[in-house]
């Protein structure tokens, strides 16, 4: 069982002991490292800077610009309201920024990012690992630093863009459209009316699924549906002047 730890409502810095610990700031700029075990951590209302060791951990900044390390281990990160900047640290860890415009860092392991802000910064920083954005808002993979995969989530009708790299982009379950980038990438639709971009930019797109509804390609050269997993239509939208395409 978690030990409960309720700090003061001054500006404290608290060092927690190597157990299971659940930690409530109170007010003030407080600083509080979890240290080893597996923690819950909140902040206050103003800033906080949370910090823990080795253990799995679960960190909420609450309001306030805070600051939130991970350490070691699998972590969940939650900066919740303002602008907030984590750091995932080792192991697979979970960064939602919530609202505001924050920054996100990763490290070393599998990480996943929550995107919902255009504000919002990813940067995996160290290359290595299979990391994600899951995204409420349209997103471009060239957008973050050393991120291979992006989800759409939310129930918006949004878009999702790749990079040069060989990426995995999964729409939501409206209507979206997905473009590849470079690379040799994989396009699921889920549900929706879902559109996927090809041209001459595009890599060799290993897979493109449209999942369920009604789904199109948009291609600038010549492509055959053939290739595809429940798409429904083709568009070709070549222009004057350029070679001739065609279209099965």
């Amino acid at each position: 069982m978690a030990i409960e730890i309720v700090l003061t409502r001054g500006d404290d810095n608290f060092t927690a002991p190597d157990t299971d610990d659940r930690i409530q700031g109170k007010g003030g700029n407080d600083i509080i490292n979890g240290s080893g075990g597996d923690d819950e951590i909140y902040g206050d209302d103003a800033g906080a800077g949370l910090f823990v060791n080795d253990g799995r951990d679960t960190l909420h900044g609450n309001a306030g610009d805070d600051i939130l390390h991970g350490g070691g281990d699998n972590d969940i990160l939650f900066g919740d309201a303002d602008a907030d900047t984590l750091f995932g640290d080792l192991g697979n860890d979970t960064l939602n920024g919530g609202t505001g415009n924050d920054t996100m860092k990763g490290g070393s392991g599998d990480d996943t990012y929550v995107v919902d802000s255009l504000g919002d910064v990813v940067d995996d920083v160290v290359l290595g690992g299979t990391d994600q954005v899951n995204s409420f808002i349209s997103y471009n993979l060239s957008d973050a630093h050393y991120v291979e995969n992006l989800t759409l989530i939310g129930f918006a009708s949004i878009s999702g863009t790749g990079d040069d790299h060989d990426n995995v982009i999964t729409g939501n379950n409206n209507n979206n459209r997905l473009d590849g980038g470079g690379g040799s990438d994989s396009l699921y639709g889920q549900g929706g009316n879902d559109t996927f971009v090809i041209n001459a930019n595009s890599g060799d797109d290993a897979i493109i699924d449209g999942g369920a509804d009604t789904d199109t390609v948009e291609s600038s050269i010549s492509f055959s549906l053939a290739s595809t997993t429940n798409v429904e239509n083709l568009t070709l939208t070549g222009s004057p002047g350029n070679p001739a395409i065609n279209g099965t």
